[in-house]
């Protein structure tokens, strides 16, 4: 039987406010609460075309 790997990529964000890694995908930081940055444009990972 074929071995079958999945490489599932988890992209991390800083905190701008203390620098803790978070999920690309938390909108607040997981250590000190802050906003993280703004998801407005983000949709099935395409970003904003401007």
């Amino acid at each position: 039987m074929a071995e079958i790997k999945i490489n599932i990529k988890n992209s991390t964000i800083k905190c701008p406010h203390c620098g803790a890694k978070n999920s690309e995908n938390n909108e607040f930081c997981l250590k000190c609460g802050n906003k993280l940055k703004s998801n407005q444009y983000r949709t099935e990972g395409k970003s904003c075309p401007h």
